[in-house]
């Protein structure tokens, strides 16, 4: 908006119409207060604010003569949005402009101008309200200054016109402040537990919100989605009652000058575990009787071990020095060792802790010398049949003669008529 510098003729007029007066004050509301000191405030300071809640701040005038006003306000825009028009209320007979940052390079100052559209006799004003400005809140606090001597220009400095065109002098301004109050913060509980069927929990506990005169609210649940506040429980401490299933509990905390509670903390778990048994069972490999020096690899498989049971294996009733692993081998043991482990388990909730495994009784057999006898049947020396290394005369033909006697008489007499040779010789005759 311009400034409002009235032309010449209007000023004469206004002067004409002030001299052929009859002796009324033309003025309104009032008689002329020559008295009053020019003053704007945009007082009172507004704290308190939550986000997204409407600022009102009210702006007060006094002076006499006054026409209209540019004026010219810094604040932080981040923490002050225009709601609207960025204005309300003007006083009758005024209109108002506003511009939330009109300036280049100035983007936390706002223009506004307010002005008589139509008249040209200024009014008197002795505090009244001369307009609200609306605002929603954002976070934070900043001060809406009205920009004045000795304040550095541009943007430009506020400016207040009297009905003839001229600048107000010495002006008293009084600017504002903004704050609000911090969203709540909750604090966190704990511990999370871990406990037997029928155990008592240890005590929950919880730090506190931000702001002042907290407030709590100890609520449970069974499946960690639907939780109901907890009879009497609003303190800043809980002792929960012996337990039989897995319970959740979280706190509802909200304090007095913060925004956005009442909040619940986080969620403290307290995981109710059964009662187990633990045993452990033993396997030898090699199985069964094995000889002297052979290496036997015994292997523990727990039940109920928890994730990180411990072990000691046994012969008898002898503790094995070491032997403290799943798995225990050895070459040297003999006959009659007993052999076992005792299993420690580390699950919760565990009975027949520590558990004895099975046993398992060695065999160990001897090991016996190897050796091999031959004998040779016939035994000693053995004779042969002599035969001519010459060539043999053939015979003349002739019919065979057949041979007598029984099958067995006939083959051995046989192979003592075959030609021997060199190879068959016996080395004694």
């Amino acid at each position: 908006m311009k400034k409002r510098n009235l032309p010449a003729v209007l000023i004469i007029l206004a002067l004409l119409l002030n001299l052929f007066s009859t002796g009324v004050d033309a003025q309104i509301p009032g008689p002329k207060s020559p008295a009053v000191s020019p003053a704007l405030t945009l007082q009172p300071d507004v704290s308190g604010l939550c986000i997204g809640e409407t600022v009102t701040v009210p702006i007060h005038v006094w002076g006499d003569a006054i026409l209209a006003f540019d004026l010219r306000l810094d604040y932080n825009h981040s923490v002050l949005t225009p709601l609207g028009s960025g204005w309300a209320n003007v006083y009758p007979g005024f209109s108002a402009n506003f511009v939330a940052a009109p300036y280049p390079g100035y983007p936390n100052t706002g223009y506004l101008t307010i002005y008589d559209p139509v008249g040209f006799i200024g009014y008197n004003f002795n505090g009244e309200k001369l307009i609200d400005l609306k605002f929603t809140y954002m976070g934070g606090s900043t001060s809406i200054h009205l920009r004045r001597t000795p304040d550095a220009t541009p943007p430009p400095l506020c400016v207040i016109w009297d009905e003839l065109g001229g600048f107000v002098s010495g002006v008293a301004y009084t600017d504002n402040q903004v704050s609000g109050y911090p969203n709540l913060s909750v604090g966190t509980i704990s511990p999370n537990q871990a406990i037997c069927t029928g155990s008592t929990p240890a005590l929950l506990t919880s730090t506190p919100p931000n702001g002042t005169s907290p407030v709590y609210q100890w609520q449970s649940s069974s499946d960690n989605i639907v939780f109901s506040a907890i009879s009497g429980a609003t303190l800043d401490t809980y002792q929960p009652p012996a337990l039989t299933s897995t319970t959740y509990y979280r706190l509802i905390q909200n304090a007095s000058n913060t925004c956005g509670g009442p909040l619940a903390t986080n969620t403290v778990t307290i995981t109710v575990n059964l009662y187990v048994a633990a045993s452990v069972l033993i396997e030898a490999i090699p199985s069964g009787p094995v000889c002297a020096g052979t290496s036997i690899t015994f292997t523990a498989t727990p039940t109920n071990g928890g994730p990180a049971p411990t072990y000691q294996w046994m012969n008898g009733v002898v503790a094995i020095s070491g032997a403290t692993d799943a798995t225990y081998t050895s070459a040297t043991l003999a006959s009659g060792d007993m052999i076992s482990v005792e299993m420690t388990s580390s699950a919760p909730c565990v009975t027949g802790s520590p558990a004895t495994s099975n046993t398992i009784v060695i065999t160990v057999n001897p090991l016996l010398p190897v050796s091999v006898n031959i004998t040779a049947l016939p035994s000693g020396a053995i004779c042969g049949v002599h035969r001519s290394l010459s060539r043999p005369r053939q015979p003349t033909a002739e019919r065979p003669r057949p041979i007598s006697g029984s099958l067995e008489e006939r083959t051995s007499r046989e192979r003592r008529m075959r030609p021997m040779s060199l190879r068959h010789l016996p080395t004694a005759i």
